[in-house]
């Protein structure tokens, strides 16, 4: 997500003001009745919240509503309710798309906390919430993607979405991964480049050639000798389509050493 998240206590008493001033009543009021539901406020502590400097407990978050229902607060710029009044959810603002930080690394918008907390029809799912997990998720395919363009040189769209996962597939194979090592290039490079060469994998292609060439059935060592000698052939044809992708990684690395 690229806009700046707001800390959740920012929010909050942001919210927590607008509804107090809206209803034209005074800090020192709005502590007063939380006090009626057994909270231990005083002014400073609503003047503490609505500045952010303090954050709401689980169990103030829940009976700050009744507390504010009780002060017969409206939604800024509504009447107040005759019946039902403010529930949890109308403590966050209703625009949805803001963007607020639950933790240093997590945040969510506004709309999914509502939804958290009952206020929407639609269902929540984690694809609604900025976490690290998505983010790495999403570097992840950005790094897949431009793997693609080097090797291939266009886009990655639909239709290539069976040989990327085919590749993808390819890409966790024991001379795949020996391979990417000594060239020190990613897996899913090497295995694209032998999509694009061959159609298949630099293993399949390796066995082809091997079938070729053997006769009877050669001894252990010598089968070992010739999948090294061939797939190291092989490799060279390789080399050119995966320049791209080793000077790419040696500029990011450049840049790192900075």
């Amino acid at each position: 997500m690229a806009d700046t998240a707001t800390a959740l206590a920012t929010l909050l008493g942001q919210r927590l003001r607008a509804l107090r001033e809206g209803g034209g009543k005074r800090q020192e009021e709005v502590a007063a009745a939380a006090r009626g539901f057994g909270l231990s406020w005083s002014r400073a502590t609503v003047a503490a919240l609505e500045s952010g400097r303090r954050r709401l407990s689980v169990d103030e978050l829940f009976l700050l509503p009744a507390a504010l229902n009780g002060l017969a607060l409206g939604r800024p710029g509504k009447e107040a309710p005759t019946s039902g009044g403010l529930i949890v959810a109308d403590l966050l603002p209703e625009r949805g798309d803001q963007l607020v930080a639950l933790t240093p690394r997590t945040s969510a918008r506004v709309r999914v906390l509502r939804g958290v907390l009952g206020a929407a029809a639609e269902p929540i799912t984690e694809q609604d919430f900025d976490t690290p997990h998505r983010r790495q998720t999403r570097m992840a395919q950005a790094a897949t993607g431009t793997t693609w363009r080097r090797i291939m040189g266009r886009p990655l769209t639909g239709p290539d979405l069976t040989t990327l996962n085919q590749a993808l597939e390819d890409a966790d194979g024991a001379v795949e991964q020996q391979a990417a090592r000594g060239l020190r290039v990613p897996a899913l490079a090497i295995a694209l480049a032998a999509r694009k060469v061959w159609n298949c994998s630099l293993t399949e292609q390796r066995d082809r050639h091997l079938a070729e060439e053997l006769r009877g059935q050669p001894s252990a060592r010598r089968l070992q000798a010739l999948r090294g000698h061939h797939t190291r052939a092989l490799i060279v044809e390789l080399r050119p389509l995966l320049r791209a992708v080793r000077g790419s990684l040696r500029r990011r690395k450049r840049r790192g050493l900075r």
